[in-house]
């Protein structure tokens, strides 16, 4: 077996995972289509991301599956025909259906399924800095929808000629490569290598607190259902603060242009992926509880500014506000990877990954609230109320989790 420079391999699955994350452009990919069907209301039109974050779901937890039953390079090229697929399909659309299988249903289902494959195959390949890798990785697909976003809205016009048919082919022609060559290059290591690649990098392993635990035995144990729900909590506070977050800045200050708006919204994209490699670091550094409870109180701060700034139109506390908020809610994803990961093995790790990050099933749901508790106040600062009372939960869940009894890996314990 061809041996597998680890760094090379990070930096080929980091651009995958750029564009394995495309489906959460959503926002800036519906507007040309919305253009286009103007037929269709905001409600139809957001459906299409409700199908792919609950197909994501599905797709990710098919890849733990697969990966106990077939190779890394099956599940990838199979996800690489199926965003194709979808791309093609939706550039092709006539009317809602195909929109829906083609972007919500197959691109929902790969790009799920690649991000399962992806993380937890490269991660497994540094043992020694679970935190730090799952946060590099998690960084390329949270802001590859930003950066391939920008590029998508400076080429295709917004004016309903349905342009943006092009440039979604080009899409499925770029994804195909992308995920084809990762399929080539992309597997899971063996024993002997993660033991060379240790030993190589001179620093010790970071052990986990169980032995590897199945699936069936994770989902009866207490911390797995206390960390399900603050993954949901906290993940329902990004959910909150992003589906509104122009809004939010327009209440600050009604008198901004469009474009100074999206800058300032863009924020929280850029420091989001940030806080994925800052918490992936701080995870390994200080442990576990530490980082959960860091997060819980960076993004309260970040909540408290927003709010203060909604009341006193003070866009000089709104920025803060976004830099702090899109850190914290960074640090969710990697968070959850280092969890997974730290409490229930390696053995298991793709399966029980996927079934915690389910979680997206029931967080998705908070956007929706968000809007209908504006509706009723006819002010954001109600929602950003609703934010600090999930992070209240959160808090109070960080302090309930309690690592194993004869817990090891006392670098991680704290």
């Amino acid at each position: 077996m061809k041996k597998i420079n680890r760094g090379g391999l990070a930096a080929i699955a980091i651009l995958v995972m750029l564009f394995a994350g495309l489906v959460n452009a959503w926002s800036v990919l519906s507007r040309p289509i919305g253009a286009e069907f103007a037929r269709y209301n905001a409600g139809q039109m957001s459906l299409t991301y409700t199908i792919t974050m609950f197909c994501f779901c599905v797709g990710g937890m098919s890849g733990g599956w697969l990966q106990k039953r077939c190779s890394v390079r099956f599940a990838l090229c199979l996800s690489a025909a199926m965003y194709a697929a979808g791309f093609l399909l939706t550039a092709s659309m006539q009317g809602r259906a195909m929109l829906y299988l083609g972007f919500g249903v197959l691109g929902g289902l790969a790009s799920g399924l690649s991000y399962n494959v992806v993380l937890t195959s490269v991660s497994a390949w540094y043992p020694e800095k679970q935190g730090l890798i799952s946060g590099i990785l998690l960084m390329g697909f949270g802001i590859g929808s930003f950066l391939v976003g920008k590029i998508y809205a400076a080429v295709t016009p917004v004016d309903g000629s349905g342009a943006w048919r092009g440039t979604f082919r080009i899409f499925a022609l770029i994804l195909l490569v992308m995920l084809l060559l990762a399929a080539l290059l992309i597997r899971r290591p063996k024993e002997e290598e993660i033991r060379e690649a240790v030993q190589k990098a001179g620093k010790p392993m970071v052990k986990h607190y169980y032995e590897d635990v199945p699936t069936g035995e994770m989902v009866r144990r207490t911390s797995f259902w206390l960390f399900l729900l603050w993954t949901i909590t906290m993940t329902g506070v990004g959910m909150t603060v992003i589906s509104q977050a122009s809004s939010i800045v327009l209440e600050t200050d009604p008198g901004l242009a469009q474009g100074t708006v999206a800058t300032i919204v863009g924020i929280q994209a850029i420091f989001n992926g940030l806080g994925r490699v800052l918490y992936g670091a701080l995870f390994d550094r200080i442990g576990r509880r530490r980082c959960m409870l860091t997060d819980v109180l960076m993004y309260a701060a970040g909540m408290g500014l927003l709010l203060a700034a909604v009341k006193a139109h003070q866009m000089g506390l709104l920025i803060p506000g976004f830099v702090l908020g899109g850190l914290a809610n960074g640090g969710v994803p990697t968070t959850i990877a280092g969890f997974a990961h730290l409490f229930y093995g390696a053995k298991y790790y793709p399966t029980n990954f996927s079934i915690v990050n389910t979680n997206l099933l029931v967080a998705s749901f908070a956007g929706t609230l968000a809007g209908v508790i504006y509706d009723a106040s006819g002010s954001y600062a109600a929602t950003i109320l609703l934010a600090l009372g999930y992070l209240a939960a959160s808090l109070i869940l960080t302090v309930l989790i309690r690592d194993p009894a004869g817990a090891r890996g006392e670098n991680n314990s704290n």
